[in-house]
């Protein structure tokens, strides 16, 4: 498979994550970008597989997870 092939088949696999999250966060009221990487973390993603699903740099997932530890 080509380069190319394989980063399209990633970018459609991220699109598909990103949607059933939202459906799983929807169903509890509440979508926010931190529940989103509370969920992906909790699954075992890197921050920047995180980063690529949800549009954000890898450093603001990182910040992000630094704080949610922070608060347990």
């Amino acid at each position: 498979m080509s380069e190319k092939g394989e980063k399209e088949i990633i970018t459609r696999l991220n699109v598909i994550i990103n949607l059933l999250l939202r459906l799983c966060i929807d169903k509890e009221l509440k979508s926010t970008v931190k529940d989103q990487i509370k969920i992906l973390n909790e699954i075992g993603l890197s921050s920047g597989d995180i980063g690529r699903i949800i549009r954000k740099e890898a450093r603001y997932v990182t910040a992000n997870l630094s704080q949610l530890k922070r608060r347990k």
